[in-house]
């Protein structure tokens, strides 16, 4: 196939803003044939994002395979042990093309069917022998041990079947740090009980509800969880169950359904290694309301019941963005307007259900979009990797892509009352789990961009510093902080030495290790309560205390809060009697700014290898105190 082909190709698949899954599968078969193996492997990915349909899934899935290559791997790498109750030949690879989105490269180990205990409990199976780094249960209801008719005891039973998934939930934890995710039940259509079923505790319906309910609830952000139940309901249980499928080859899901769960099922994956998307970007005309601002005036654009059905379709956007907001994810706005106007209509139009106080930052001008999205990341120290970007104009969507590819684009409807479904398609907002913290977090972004402002109009860093008022909290992580831990090891990346990632078991046994220094740091000012922000984990190795997790918010980089902590565990290495502390930077694709903290700390390199991992020590001797001359520290009992 000549180049003349190729460009005919993509020239098809690129006639429209979402590709033709026809027409990218096309150009990603030519691709494969002509050797280039990852344009190929983009273009199957961009059949998977155009479409849910099981055909072009399957075609994509098959190309993706077949174009892997070895040798140029990625660095996020996943080996996934899928224990099926029911045939999931189906599924693996798909499985591995819903990788795609998250640059995640995907190895299945995927054991017969029907095997799932045996392969958990047996220590020597080959699931362990595979070393998985997760572990997905894709289980149905089938494999629960409830009864079929009403139950004798309901309680009883139910009880013991969480008991089960728990204790089959520890022994994986035992065996493995792998990160686990169970497949939670999808209710079967049929109901003996009629429309009497949801008054009845004792129905195997009830009892499987209560039972997804017991488990997540028991999940706590130590195991992932997908809501088969709720993705069943939105397919279509009747495609969901497809008895064909089930009595031909024990397929317990129905085959149109295997793309949703494949897609769902590697968004809870990405979300436990830390991936979740931090920010939305929005625009505003069109986007937030409907009309022009700077035509219609701040009292005239549609919004609420007074705009009609567009209207209502705006605010009814708005609630879902603040719904995400209010979930801990941060909304910034990114509008080419006048910024005067543009405050009017927030300050003064009854109909705004957004507010000033929910924006953490924003970019109001004249300024090319991908310049003002590039602001926005600086402003709130996020990388744009962090980043969602959402627009009612093609034209400005395709510029943030084309500019800033880290960046993801979610492409609106022409009709405001789809941009709902559009945004709730979007999966990288899926949590591994919601803390306090995560509550608080857009009014701490808030701060941080007023800190901004405070830092532009200092004379000096010093001065800046010292206006901040900073007074940092250090202490032992205790039961309560053990989950927000576990979150920030999952989850942060930037300002991460090692971005070594530990489960909720291995950061628990961290805490409660006498040989093991354990410390979290809570951080506030003049301008917020940024909440538990940095964690340094430490382990005693006779006279040495190794460092092997140092991390710190991005939100609160370049305020001498880490070099705080390292002086916290310098003097507890000298508690413990250790006369040297060790450090590891271990580089990835987006630690880079922290490749010098051990150099700036004073620590001596000892060793650096082909990979550019390098080993820093601290001799005790040569002074344990470590400078914090911009922070009040104090104890968990002070004022």
């Amino acid at each position: 196939m000549t180049g003349d082909d190729l460009d005919t190709l993509e020239a098809a698949a690129l006639a429209s803003e979402v590709p033709d899954p026809a027409a990218a599968l096309d150009l990603a078969r030519a691709l494969l044939r002509s050797g280039d193996n990852p344009g190929a492997r983009r273009w199957a990915a961009q059949v998977a994002s155009a479409s849910e349909e099981f055909g072009p899934w399957t075609a994509a899935a098959t190309v993706y395979g077949q174009a892997q290559d070895a040798s140029d791997p990625s660095d996020r790498l996943v080996r996934l042990a899928l224990l099926g109750s029911s045939t999931t030949t189906q599924l693996a690879p798909m499985l591995r093309l819903a990788g795609a989105p998250w640059s995640i490269d995907v190895t299945v180990s995927e054991p017969p069917y029907g095997q799932f205990e045996q392969e958990i409990l047996d220590p020597s199976s080959g699931t362990w022998e595979f070393d998985p780094t997760a572990v997905v249960l894709a289980v149905h209801h089938g494999a629960t041990r409830l009864a079929e008719g009403p139950s004798d005891d309901p309680a009883g039973s139910l009880a013991e079947e969480r008991d089960r998934w728990l204790s089959l939930w520890a022994a994986a934890q035992s065996q493995s740090t792998a990160h686990i995710v169970q497949h939670l039940f999808a209710i079967p259509p049929t109901r003996p009980f009629g429309h009497l079923t949801p008054g009845r505790h004792d129905t195997r319906a009830r009892l499987l509800a209560d039972l997804n309910h017991l488990l997540a609830e028991a999940a706590a952000g130590s195991v992932g969880v997908v809501d088969c139940e709720h993705l069943a309901s939105m397919h279509g249980k009747e495609r969901w169950f497809d008895e064909r499928y089930w009595f031909a080859a024990k397929q317990a899901v129905g085959l149109s359904a295997l793309p949703t769960l494949a897609r769902h099922t590697m968004a809870v994956i990405a979300a436990q290694m830390g991936l979740t998307r931090k920010c939305v970007v929005v625009d505003l005309d069109n986007t937030l309301w409907g009309g022009v601002v700077g035509e219609v005036g701040p009292m005239g654009v549609a919004l609420g019941p007074d705009g009609g059905a567009r209207g209502e379709a705006f605010s009814a956007f708005q609630d879902q963005l603040l719904s995400l907001r209010r979930r801990g994810v941060l909304l910034a706005v990114a509008s080419k307007n006048d910024e005067a106007v543009v405050r009017e209509v927030f300050e003064t139009n009854p109909a705004m259900r957004i507010t000033l106080d929910d924006v953490s930052a924003w970019e109001v001008g004249w300024n090319p979009k991908p310049e003002s999205v590039e602001r926005l990341a600086a402003t709130l120290s996020l990388g744009l990797d962090s980043l969602v970007f959402v627009d009612d104009n093609p034209a400005e969507r395709e510029a943030v892509r084309q500019a800033l590819p880290e960046v993801d684009v979610v492409v609106l409807g022409d009709d405001p009352a789809t941009y709902g479904r559009a945004l709730d398609r979007y999966l990288g907002f899926e949590p591994a789990m919601v803390t306090a913290e995560d509550l608080g977090r857009a009014a701490s972004y808030r701060a941080k961009a007023a800190t901004s402002h405070a830092r532009s109009t200092s004379a000096t860093l010093d001065d800046f510093l010292e206006s901040l008022d900073m007074i940092a909290e250090i202490d032992d992580v205790g039961p309560d902080q053990v989950a927000r831990v576990h979150q920030l090891i999952n989850k942060t990346n930037q300002f991460n030495l090692t971005t070594r990632r530990h489960d909720l078991g291995t950061v628990t046994e961290f805490a409660n290790r006498a040989d093991a220094v354990c410390l979290r740091l809570h951080l506030r000012d003049r301008f917020a309560d940024h909440g538990l922000v940095a964690v340094l984990v430490g382990v005693q190795e006779g006279e040495v205390l190794d460092i092997d997790t140092l991390l710190m918010s991005c939100r609160v980089i370049g305020r001498t809060a880490e070099t705080a902590l390292l002086g916290a565990a310098v003097r507890r290495a000298a508690d413990l009697g250790c006369t040297t502390i060790r450090g590891t930077y271990e580089p990835t694709s987006r630690n880079a700014l922290v490749a010098d903290f051990y150099d700036n700390h004073h620590f001596a390199l000892v060793s650096t290898s082909d990979e550019g991992t390098s080993v820093w020590e601290h001799q005790l001797a040569d002074g344990a105190a470590m400078p914090t001359p911009h922070i009040h520290l104090t104890s968990p009992t002070d004022p």
